[in-house]
């Protein structure tokens, strides 16, 4: 029986690199008896490329990910109208941010204390990065955002989306004045979307 797993890993591994059934069988072969075969399988196994971390709470398909400026977190964005916030460390979703549409676009602020999501209904919105509390709605494109990003200086939100525009959001000084959270440029001359 361990020789005929192993057997069967070795094969997988050269056929089609599925690493982790290529790894249990080898396991499994070594758990039985010792042999070449089962040694070999866990050591090609090995070099197929195991991922560091999976972040799999997600129900839907992810479309956007980026790291918090420290590198302490990941952030998605899927289909199933999420954000998460993930411990890179443990691989653990610690924040889970509740949207009414797709998340197609997701970013860290500079300083690590908010998260941007560009979503499928053409609007973005500021998140708490501890808390998960929604913070401003930013609309106004006519379509569905596919990009939004923080400025270096954390002062402007830039959003591009379906409608071919972009637009330059002001997020700098008292969330109470004037011009905080308005679009204070709109890009047009693209002749798809962004």
């Amino acid at each position: 029986q361990a020789l005929s797993l192993g057997s069967e890993a070795n094969s997988l591994a050269l056929q089609y690199g599925e690493d982790q059934l290529v790894a249990l069988l080898g396991i499994r072969s070594l758990e039985t008896e010792y042999t070449p075969e089962g040694d070999a399988a866990l050591s090609r196994a090995a070099a197929l490329g195991y991922p560091l971390r999976e972040l799999k709470d997600h129900t839907g398909a992810v479309l956007a990910t980026a790291f918090s400026p420290d590198g302490r977190y990941a952030l998605t964005g899927s289909h199933d109208k999420t954000a998460r916030v993930w411990d890179v460390a443990t691989g653990k979703s610690v924040l889970v941010l509740q949207g009414q549409a797709e998340v197609d676009s997701v970013a860290f602020s500079p300083d690590g204390k908010y998260v941007l999501t560009g979503n499928g209904d053409g609007t973005a919105q500021l998140w708490d990065a501890v808390g998960g509390q929604p913070l401003h709605t930013f609309t106004g494109h006519g379509a569905g955002l596919t990009t939004a990003a923080f400025s270096p200086d954390g002062k402007y939100i830039l959003t591009g989306g379906n409608d071919k525009t972009a637009r330059l959001w002001a997020i700098s000084g008292d969330s109470a004045s004037e011009n905080w959270g308005r679009a204070v440029l709109t890009f047009t001359g693209h002749t798809d979307f962004l």
